[in-house]
């Protein structure tokens, strides 16, 4: 995935979070055009953006999709939002696949987790804001028209008080 940057005819900057093939991802471009369009400038969008990046690298690595589990009811848990500030807590860096070298760095190969690089408090708060932000309202879109919307709003409600 990729944060990218268009620039339309009217001059108009619009930011997306392309995945592999390059197509804008449906929800967060969703987000991005309800929610933060009219009173964020583009540079807070993309910040805005690398943090989702940051929060769907979590969903790939775990193999879950967060919204489709809203969808169907599964509202994300105390241990799934803890799983998710302690990945938000390191640097993109930490996930990325080692590229493939003939000399390896021993020091880089048995990085412990205490070694991993991490990010500032500031920015650790500002990931889980833009995460909750976004999940509670993408969450609250998938649950519309569902039969217990009520139930599946207040147990939102209190998921974003958690990652408060």
């Amino acid at each position: 995935m990729k944060v990218t940057v268009r620039k339309l005819k009217s001059g108009e900057r619009v930011v997306f979070l392309l995945d592999e093939l390059g197509i804008p991802d449906f929800w967060v471009t969703h987000f991005v055009m309800q929610q933060l369009r009219l009173n964020h400038a583009y540079t807070s969008i993309e910040n805005f953006l690398k943090s989702i990046k940051h929060f769907k690298l979590w969903e790939k690595i775990n193999e879950r999709d967060v919204l489709e589990e809203i969808y169907e009811g599964k509202i994300p848990s105390r241990d799934d939002i803890l799983s998710i500030k302690e990945h938000c807590l390191y640097q993109v860096k930490v996930f990325k696949a080692p590229v493939k070298q003939k000399v390896v760095n021993m020091n880089a190969f048995y990085l412990s987790e205490s070694n991993r690089p991490i990010v500032s408090k500031s920015q650790h708060a500002t990931r889980m804001a833009h995460i909750a932000r976004f999940i509670t309202f993408i969450g609250q879109e998938r649950i519309k028209h569902k039969h217990n919307v009520a139930q599946l709003a207040e147990e939102l409600n209190d998921m974003d008080k958690l990652f408060k």
